[in-house]
């Protein structure tokens, strides 16, 4: 599509847990060779549990990425069309009447609201309130966050006038206020939002003793915001009228990147964290242990998310001293499964699906003298897998039979070991997606929908790399390790 000779293209921002990416995607969802931008930034981990970073600061990293493919758009033919932004969920900031931070941004790993967590289900009926929501409520969650923050910065907390996502709080800085929304998605993973109603949860709201105005307004994702305020139509001119969606959930573009669209595909992810996800339409009953987060006006995302993934490779490299920039296939490629025969619950960050226990730490029962740095990657590495399937016993009935499970996301993609251990635990067959930058690309997707130029997000179908089976002389093995740490949970959780 071509516009005065120039071609028209979709711009995907990523706010990501570690960098912000964004590319321009052509009408085809192709990458436009040599757009692709990625600035990294970093959260700040406290001995305490907190994990924070400086909004102001994130927001600056996110327009620095937006100058450089403005620049780049100046001098190559190219004709923005429209924005489509996604964002890590679960995050949250305090503003004040001018919409300056108050406080830094909170990540969803932030644990230092355990106790709050407790008080708050001790006012409502947890069951009741995780079937409105689509969630248990968790350190994750915006309520015992309300609350942990008004407890220990009293004075700081009477200066607050909004709480909003890190995704709504650029857009009030680069927009007319009055003008911004946040989108159903984006603002159910805050763990209140009446997903029945699509709107703030009464309740909650009365416990937490705020009212809408210390909210934003909401709506659905394809119902843009255009006309950037003075100072950032006088920046970014080319985008000055640009509709700009509004943000979603990582989680959900990278299901649209991965091709998991509905119910008879599921999504197996590992970035720097986990997920399982699908998408469903209406309102289900949500499985104990799973959430349910909105998707537009009529469909949920369901599924189970953990604080551990990749970034257990990370935590081994600090931790253990074990090399693992290039990979783990290297490291554990030719290591029999579970012969370690170490228990792992690997909640280095707390734990989320299935147990939602937010001071949850790690254990590693059956160290010995001869136990390797190795041996606990592995193991930690396995453990994961188990957790998995968790989350696919719960979630089952809720998929079609001719299911088809892809696995996505770059710690995982680059394992076949981890591809093939996973799908021995769950004893299903796992295609690998070969997508790249695929949440840059599932964003990309609802840029194309908006816009009308494709009819469902299945029309654009994505690569796959290969199909790993599972080893049926291995699903017993597996099968019993898997006890082993059931076993464990229930005598420690």
């Amino acid at each position: 599509m071509t516009t005065n000779n120039f071609t028209d293209c979709v711009l995907a921002i990523d706010i990501g847990s570690s960098s912000i990416k964004a590319g321009l995607f052509s009408s085809q969802c192709d990458l436009v060779e040599g757009s692709l931008m990625a600035v990294p930034h970093y959260q700040k981990f406290t001995s305490d549990g907190g994990v924070e970073e400086n909004a102001s600061l994130l927001r600056s990293s996110i327009e620095s990425v937006i100058d450089g493919i403005v620049a780049m758009v100046e001098h190559r033919n190219l004709n923005i069309i429209t924005v489509a932004i996604d964002s890590m969920a679960s995050t949250i900031v305090g503003l004040d009447k001018n919409n300056d931070p108050v406080t830094p941004f909170f990540s969803y790993a932030d644990t230092r609201n355990s106790d709050d967590v407790d008080d708050l289900k001790s006012l409502i009926d947890v069951d009741l309130v995780h079937q409105r929501t689509g969630v248990i409520q968790h350190t994750s969650y915006l309520p015992a966050r309300i609350m942990w923050y008004k407890r220990t910065q009293p004075q700081l907390y009477s200066e607050i006038s909004k709480w909003v996502d890190i995704s709504t709080y650029i857009y009030l800085q680069w927009f007319h206020p009055e003008k911004v929304k946040s989108s159903f998605c984006i603002s159910s993973w805050s763990g209140m939002i009446d997903r029945f109603k699509r709107s703030w949860d009464q309740e909650l709201l009365e416990i937490l003793d705020i009212d809408l105005f210390n909210l934003p307004e909401l709506s659905s994702w394809d119902e843009p915001i255009s006309g950037l305020n003075k100072n950032f139509s006088d920046r970014w001119k080319t985008l000055k009228e640009v509709p700009f969606l509004l943000s979603v959930g990582d989680g959900l573009t990278a299901n649209l990147g991965s091709g998991c669209v509905d119910s008879s595909k599921l999504a197996v992810t590992i970035g720097s964290t986990g997920a399982m996800r699908t998408i469903v339409s209406g309102n289900p009953e949500v499985p104990m242990g799973l959430w349910a987060y909105c998707f537009g006006r009529d469909m949920n995302i369901l599924g189970g998310s953990f604080t551990e993934g990749g970034n257990v490779l990370l935590w081994a490299r600090q931790s253990l001293g074990i090399d693992t920039s290039e990979g783990i296939d290297n490291l554990l490629g030719g290591k029999k499964p579970d012969s370690h025969k170490l228990t792992v619950l690997p909640f280095l960050s707390g734990e989320r699906s299935v147990g939602w226990n937010g001071s949850a730490t790690a254990t590693i029962k059956g160290l010995k003298m001869t136990t390797s740095g190795t041996d606990i990657l592995q193991a930690l590495c396995e453990s994961i897998a188990y957790r998995f399937a968790d989350v696919m016993d719960r979630i089952t009935p809720y998929l079609s039979t001719d299911l088809e499970v892809i696995a996505s996301g770059g710690a995982l993609v680059e394992s076949r070991w981890w591809v093939q251990t996973i799908a021995n635990v769950l004893n299903k067959p796992i295609t690998v997606c070969d997508v790249e930058q695929q949440t840059l690309y599932g964003t990309a997707k609802l840029g194309l929908k908006s816009l009308g130029l494709i009819n469902n997000f299945d029309d654009i179908p994505i690569k796959r790399r290969y199909v790993s089976e599972p080893d049926v002389t291995l699903i017993e093995m597996m099968a019993l390790a898997r006890e082993r740490q059931g076993d464990l949970y229930t005598k420690l959780m």
